[in-house]
């Protein structure tokens, strides 16, 4: 009789942990993918006008959010010698929910830039979650600044 109801404890548990392992298999683990189609790297964009970015995203069992991320890229030192700035790095930091669960989403924002801050390179980021909570990001670095103030480099014809 021992030996039967070793024989059934062992049967119980083998299908205990084949019946985990087949729920194992049912979970997503692939992340979602981004397509960041607007701003190109190194793309520049006029303090006090507006950043504008175009991303296409997508997955295998269905999205649940994208964040939007803006921050400086620079260490806190200046290579200016024309002005101090005594302006602040801008940071912007915007969660969107995507209802439904879709497995694709095409997303176009336009963030307005304030006026009065620190000129210079920033990291744009989209960080993308699926229904499963599994992760993407991508970043692209953008440049801010006043430029037409005083670059040379202008894209219109003089007639003398």
């Amino acid at each position: 009789m021992k030996d039967y109801l070793k024989i059934l404890v062992v049967l119980l548990t083998v299908s205990v942990f084949t019946a985990c392992s087949d729920d194992d298999d049912a979970l997503d683990s692939e992340k979602p993918t981004i397509m960041l189609n607007e701003p190109e790297n190194g793309e520049e964009f006029e303090i006090g006008g507006e950043l504008h970015f175009d991303i296409e995203l997508a997955d295998n069992q269905g999205l649940a959010s994208y964040k939007v991320e803006v921050h400086s890229n620079s260490d806190g030192h200046t290579h200016s010698v024309v002005k101090q700035q005594e302006e602040t790095p801008w940071s912007y930091d915007q969660t969107f929910q995507i209802t439904g669960n879709p497995l694709t989403y095409d997303a176009h924002e336009h963030i307005d830039i304030p006026e009065g801050i620190a000129e210079g390179e920033y990291h744009l980021g989209i960080i993308v979650v699926d229904a499963a909570g599994n992760q993407e990001e991508a970043f692209v670095e953008i440049m801010l600044g006043h430029h037409g103030d005083d670059h040379d480099d202008h894209d219109h014809d003089h007639d003398h």
